[in-house]
């Protein structure tokens, strides 16, 4: 009307006219509603599919934890009472490292050592006089160990003083621990890395049929989560599932697994320890290291 202005036609041919036109304006309109209509189908179908596949992998993963049984050190253990060992499991197997770092230190810069330190390996060498001759004891080790000529040389002349690697008395071995555990986060991150290595290496062999398939697992949930439709929804949903215990663990298999570095960033790009960096777990690793430590220890990994 707005085209043709004027009174309606009375002409049969152009009311014909008229209608071709809309049906070709409605049979357009069909067809797009037709895509539209099948393209929605399309996305629920599969998101149906991929809510049946995901959560077939999520309960395949708790079902590889619930089966699970273990003996560590002589007592069995069984389902998520399995992760919580292995976490306390690698917190002792880092503080028998920290035995090893303290003699490093005590080798390669035995000044950096503090007095209460020193304090607490003589006392386990001398027994309780060792106070009257703290101060002269810790300058003789100082002055003689940086006389020697190489560090071969200042390791072996250690043991004067400390006795061979895993001799040492009860009483000087948890003073070594105690040294070495302060000073964790100090050395550099490639020597402490060395150190994380050694753990998950040894408990790997340990225990690799539980640990293997479980970092496996996750791993492979998040990366079908990643290419989902309902990515947003499916990451929320395994990180509110994931324990402090299972962080823990996560974060050793991070930072102590050569394996797959850059596979491994998919735990930071999907918020995996977020969660981590913002709790108090760390009072259950070595030395409860601060968030901000346990950020850049992650951040060196990658970094690196």
């Amino acid at each position: 009307m707005y085209n043709f202005d004027g009174p309606f036609s009375s002409e049969h041919s152009s009311w014909a006219e008229f209608g071709s036109y809309l049906g070709g304006i409605y049979g357009a309109l069909a067809f797009f509603a037709l895509v539209y209509t099948a393209n929605i189908t399309r996305k629920q179908f599969k998101t149906q599919n991929e809510d049946s596949v995901f959560f077939k992998l999520y309960d395949s993963l708790q079902n590889r934890i619930s089966i699970a049984s273990l003996s560590i050190d002589g007592e069995k253990y069984a389902a998520h009472q399995l992760i919580k060992v292995l976490t306390n499991k690698f917190y002792s197997e880092l503080s028998e490292e920290a035995v090893e770092i303290a003699r490093l230190l005590l080798a390669k810069t035995p000044q950096s050592i503090s007095n209460t330190h020193y304090g607490k390996i003589f006392k386990a060498i001398n027994g309780d006089d060792y106070f009257d001759t703290l101060i002269e004891d810790k300058n003789t080790l100082i002055e003689d160990i940086n006389s020697q000529v190489d560090f071969n040389s200042r390791w072996e002349h250690l043991k004067y003083y400390l006795g061979s690697r895993g001799s040492e008395g009860s009483s000087l071995k948890e003073a070594l621990r105690a040294t070495g555990s302060v000073n964790f986060y100090k050395i550099p991150f490639s020597e402490r890395r060395s150190h994380y290595e050694s753990v998950y290496q040894r408990l790997s062999l340990e225990y690799g049929e539980f640990l293997d398939g479980y970092f496996k697992n996750v791993k492979y949930l998040l990366e079908f989560a990643n290419k989902s439709i309902n990515k947003e929804l499916y990451i929320n949903f395994i990180n509110s599932q994931i324990t402090k215990y299972e962080h823990i663990l996560l974060f050793y298999y991070i930072v102590g697994s050569e394996k797959n570095k850059k596979d491994k960033i998919i735990f930071l790009d999907l918020g995996v320890f977020d969660e981590f960096l913002s709790s108090d777990h760390h009072r259950l690793m070595i030395d409860a290291p601060s968030k901000e430590i346990i950020k850049n220890e992650l951040d060196s990994v990658f970094n690196n």
